[in-house]
């Protein structure tokens, strides 16, 4: 948290090793981050990832095999409050 900056925020805390939304804490201010932090690393018991917020209403997903690739499509989020991407 030491090299964390009020310009840094909001923040998500996201499971390095999680699918869909599991895991995902937003953090608002670099007055919350201790106390969030420590909370979800007592739940997790695991390291996070820290991501800068970036408000989108739809991403592309791709599914790549073998060098190829062979599905894809926009999901458009209902609500771009929504933590997940």
């Amino acid at each position: 948290l030491g090299e964390l900056k009020a310009g840094d925020f909001p923040l998500i805390l996201k499971h390095p090793y999680a699918a869909s939304s599991r895991g995902m804490v937003g953090v608002g201010s670099l007055a919350e981050a201790s106390q969030v932090l420590a909370a979800w690393l007592a739940e997790h018991q695991v390291p996070c990832l820290l991501q800068q917020r970036v408000r989108i209403g739809r991403d592309l997903r791709i599914t790549y095999v073998g060098g190829e690739i062979i599905h894809g499509y926009w999901r458009v989020k209902a609500d771009s409050d929504s933590l997940s991407t």
